[in-house]
């Protein structure tokens, strides 16, 4: 039973532990998801303002991902601006991203399989490389998983040190409970014997009626301790409660 008791105690507070870890770096992976993802859209929106403005010498574009701008021109033709990371001449590439972009009834979405977002944003698509936000984000899932998992280890050992102080007074309590129990078992033993033993002898016919008598006298005496005993458990357990 008291290792039962260890075992649940253990288990409980590995459960609300493993369950508060589990809230924590689910709020701190969603907060830094949306910051990221707010950042970008930020950027991609400040390209927006004016995407072709030519860029005088010796200035650059305070960018922090790369990216490129998609509009389509009186010819209906795809114009394409961006930084070197993108290959803006290959036009299956745009159109591919483009098709996808124009898939989607959001003003704001994200491609997948390119790992690219974009946004809409006056007849123009700005697209945004999102790999580096994934990495960010699978690092953060990795050091989760590997500080969440230390602390469960941790927590294991500390939880069944706690455990153990935890049902010290109950151990104590049983065995104090299994010795009263074994003290009054000897204790109501010893009486049943006499009491027994001198039915047996009242039945023999090899004795007088004064030794009979004697053994009805032991009887009675025995008895009364028995009844003694008893009253005296009953008053122990009415204290208790």
């Amino acid at each position: 039973m008291i290792r039962k008791l260890r075992i649940k105690i253990v288990l409980v507070i590995v459960l609300v532990a493993a369950v508060m870890l589990g809230v924590i770096f689910g709020m701190s992976y969603t907060m830094t998801r949306q910051d990221l993802r707010a950042q970008s859209i930020s950027m991609m929106q400040a390209i927006a303002a004016n995407p072709f403005e030519p860029i005088p010498p010796g200035q650059s574009r305070q960018v922090r991902l790369p990216y490129f701008v998609l509009r389509t021109d009186a010819f209906g033709n795809l114009v394409a601006i961006g930084s070197t990371d993108y290959d803006l001449t290959d036009r299956s590439f745009l159109r591919a991203v483009a098709a996808a972009a124009s898939a989607s009834e959001a003003d704001i979405g994200e491609i997948p399989a390119y790992h690219l977002r974009f946004c809409r944003v006056d007849g123009s698509v700005i697209f945004a490389d999102i790999s580096s936000e994934q990495q960010t984000l699978q690092g953060l899932v990795r050091s989760s998983l590997l500080i969440g998992g230390g602390s469960l280890l941790a927590l294991i050992g500390l939880a069944i040190l706690l455990a153990r102080w935890a049902v010290r007074p109950v151990e104590t309590a049983w065995r104090q409970q299994k010795q009263f129990v074994a003290d009054a078992s000897h204790e109501l033993k010893t009486p049943l014997t006499v009491i027994l033993t001198n039915t047996e002898l009242l039945q023999s016919p090899d004795y007088d009626e004064a030794q009979k008598q004697q053994f009805t006298d032991g009887i009675r005496t025995m008895a009364q301790q028995m009844r003694a005993l008893v009253e005296r458990l009953l008053e122990l357990a009415r204290a208790e409660n």
